[in-house]
This record gives C-alpha cells, structure tokens and sequence, in this order.
C-alpha cells in the first residue's frame, strides 16, 4: 500500500489518531477505502464523504456465530434458573434438565430422549406421571408426550400406572382443530395463586392479557373449566392411561358405575 500511495493520488493513514475530520478535509478525497474499520469511523467524516468499507466475511461470520453462541448460553442459563425457582414457588425441589434444542427437538432422535426420561424414572420409581398433550401446536410437546408413553410402556414391574396429559397455555389450544378432551379436574382455587407466582418467573415468557400466556389467561383459563365442572377455579387434564393394582378395587367400582348407567337408561 505504501509503494501503490506514492505511485498513485492515494492518501493512507497508518494510525488511527490521524484518522480525524480536519485531517480528511485537507485532502478532500473523492472515496475513502476502510479496511474494516466501520465501527470505528466518527460520525461527521461518513456522513461528509463517500466511504467504501471491506469487512472480511469469514472472521465477521464467526464473530457473529460466536456471539450467537453466547447468548444462546446466556439464555439457556437464565432459563434453567427459572425452571428452578418457579418450581420451588409450588413445591417441587428436585429439577432435572437437559440440554435438548427445543426449537430443533425434532432432530433428537426419540430413542435419546426416551433413554432420559428412563434414565430420571429409574431414580425415582414414580407410580403418576403428568406430560404434555400429544396434539399440542409445540413439537417438542409432541415428541415429549411419545417419549413418556413409550419409556412406560405397560409391561410386567413397570412402576407407573397412571399417566396425565396437561394443558399448556398458548400451545394446546391454538393448534385446531381442538381435540384435548379433559376428564380428570383438581381444584386449585386455594392454589392458582401459586401458578401465576411461578410463572411471573417466566419473564421473558410471560405476556400481556389477552394473550393467553399471562396471568390474566391464566385466571381466566382456571374460571373456564369452572363453568364445565362446578368447582370455583380448576385444573383440567386427560387421561392417558390408568392400571387399577387391585382387582378388588376396580370391582368395587364396577357396580357403581353400572348402576349410574342404568338411572340413565331408565330416566331416558
């Protein structure tokens, strides 16, 4: 560049103190050439004269990576945090997680995630487990409802008997048509303030009322299961599958629920 500056009407700055507007203007030039120096360019002297600036692609792609790549970490973290504190809020203290890509989880190949929930399963031994809708809008909602369903398959010293699909807000119910079809409900009218304490944990999730993510929708949502099943505010899920262990308590059962059938039939 030196050899080119004196052979040629160019003008090169090597340092970057020479690099101001009173310095420029002497030489009036027609173009200045940046050899990625963008960010560092005074405002007065990009707006006076016409710059051309080089960045060099590769080194800017992978800053640009790298700089993704911290703040997905960032964000990971920040949610793991989350996860913890809003589960301390309704009682849980013991939270597993794993590093599973939830906007790619459908590159996780199932038998992966299968081996994680058996992995957690093994530890505990659970005899209920709750897990998310198989029609929700979420993939990775879909994938994980198959997972659990198929890390508990119904076979001889399998642990869990019954299993529980929940409904999550902004998820289940805008993927049409609407097919979840509760028929297990709790009451949590002494506990929804609990929930929406949680979820105000959530901050870069929560939202606005209307939207169906907040904690307006929440209420709104626990109000809306009331007028279907007469509890003041409620929890509605649905079963997936349930193992009677005593063959005695089903029989029980039996009877009473026949005999409704036949009220029915004989009202009608």
């Amino acid at each position: 560049l030196t050899n080119l500056s004196k052979k040629s009407n160019i003008f090169l700055i090597n340092n970057q103190k020479d690099f101001t507007y009173q310095n420029i203007s002497t030489h009036n030039p027609d173009y200045i050439f940046f050899p990625h120096w963008a960010r560092i360019i005074p405002g007065k002297i990009f707006e006076s004269f016409n710059c051309v600036i080089f960045h060099w692609v590769k080194e800017l792609l992978q800053e640009i990576r790298n700089r993704k790549k911290e703040n997905r970490k960032a964000e990971s973290n920040e949610l793991k945090q989350c996860m913890i504190d809003a589960n301390k809020i309704i009682g849980i203290e013991k939270v597993f997680s794993f590093d599973c890509p939830g906007n790619r989880f459908g590159s996780v190949p199932l038998l992966d995630i299968v081996k994680v929930i058996e992995k957690v399963k093994i530890n505990f031994n659970p005899n209920i487990i709750f897990t998310h809708f198989a029609k929700d809008m979420k993939l990775d909602h879909v994938i994980t409802n198959r997972a659990v369903l198929t890390a508990t398959r119904p076979m001889s010293g399998e642990t869990v008997k019954e299993i529980y699909a929940f409904e999550v807000l902004s998820s289940t119910e805008w993927n049409f048509p609407l097919t979840f079809s509760p028929d297990y409900f709790v009451d949590i009218t002494s506990t929804i303030s609990k929930k929406q304490s949680a979820m105000k944990i959530y901050k870069n999730e929560l939202r606005d009322f209307p939207h169906p993510r907040s904690l307006g929708g929440i209420e709104l949502n626990a109000k809306y299961w009331r007028i279907k099943i007469g509890l003041d505010k409620c929890e509605a899920f649905q079963m997936l599958r349930k193992i009677w262990d005593s063959p005695l308590s089903w029989m029980i059962r039996v009877p009473k629920i026949s005999h409704l059938y036949m009220l029915q039939e004989h009202a009608a």
